[in-house]
């Protein structure tokens, strides 16, 4: 399922990895994050560029808050 990749949405994806990646947990987990898309539901350690893909092509799982 390829979502409508909205200028601001591709906008929200950048800043949310950006923020990501400026945690210090992110580097304490070996510079891997949860992956919030709709199939992955945060059950799956990614790196950053596919974490980026997924919710390109599958978006935010519902209800996503952190």
């Amino acid at each position: 399922m390829l979502i409508k990749l909205t200028d601001e949405f591709r906008e929200g994806v950048y800043e949310f990895l950006k923020y990501v990646i400026g945690k210090e947990k992110f580097v304490e987990q070996g510079e891997m994050l949860r992956c919030p898309c709709v199939k992955c539901r945060c059950k799956a350690f990614k790196y950053v560029d596919q974490v980026g893909l997924d919710l390109y092509e599958e978006g935010f799982m519902p209800n996503y808050y952190w």
